[in-house]
């Protein structure tokens, strides 16, 4: 008796351990907001691979372009030509004539000689030598310094040597034949680089019987030869 009433005072008994999510019964309240945060966008998990290819097909884009702006430009404006030269005139002077026969003659040679640069950059090219013949022997030597010419620009150097020919005078005329040879290096933005050199052969003619202060040739004729 004692227990039954016990029971109906206490009641019936209350677990004090309850599931804190029954099941998928729960549910959790989100804003709007934190729902767009989360959620995802199907476009863009292709958008990415599209905006890579695209940003890899401008570049190869890009450097196709500037290769063929470089090729094209290698083979017009920064292709690398030879110097030219050009004797603008020549000089005998000192003419010293001997009586023997066949006559002697000892003179000073003087040319004048011009270096052009067709190339859009500098040539350099070292000290030149002009040799003088007669009858295919060497008869004199002149010596020019080296120099810098800019970009499209002549420069002009003077060739002095003594000659000493025992033979080619001719009814007081003396034939020489000169041959000048300049070699040099061009170099356009470090990339393109050439070495140059060109010659220059000439046939010239004198009147040694006047032993003026300068005589110019009488005629003259050269031709250039690139090397």
């Amino acid at each position: 008796m004692e227990e039954e009433e016990e029971k109906e005072k206490t009641g019936p008994s209350i677990s004090q351990t309850r599931p804190i999510f029954a099941g998928h019964s729960a549910r959790i309240a989100v804003t709007d907001e934190e729902a767009a945060t989360f959620a995802v966008d199907p476009g863009a998990l292709f958008s990415r691979p599209r905006r890579y290819f695209r940003c890899c097909g401008l570049c190869l884009t890009v450097v196709l372009l500037v290769g063929v702006v470089a090729i094209v430009l290698a083979f017009t404006v920064f292709r690398v030509q030879d110097p030219t030269l050009t004797m603008n005139n020549i000089f005998l002077a000192d003419v010293l004539v001997s009586g023997s026969s066949p006559p002697s003659v000892n003179a000073s040679v003087m040319a004048d000689i011009s270096v052009r640069n067709p190339n859009v950059a500098a040539l350099h090219f070292g000290d030149s030598v002009t040799e003088f013949y007669v009858e295919g022997k060497v008869v004199g030597t002149g010596l020019a310094a080296g120099s810098r010419v800019g970009s499209k620009d002549t420069t002009r150097m003077n060739v002095t040597a003594d000659v000493v020919a025992s033979a080619g005078v001719s009814a007081g005329m003396l034939g020489l034949t000169s041959r000048t040879e300049v070699m040099g290096h061009v170099s356009v933005l470090g990339i393109f680089k050439r070495n140059v050199g060109v010659t220059m052969g000439c046939n010239m003619t004198f009147n040694s019987s006047r032993p003026t202060a300068a005589e110019a040739a009488v005629s003259r004729s050269c031709v250039a030869d690139v090397k």
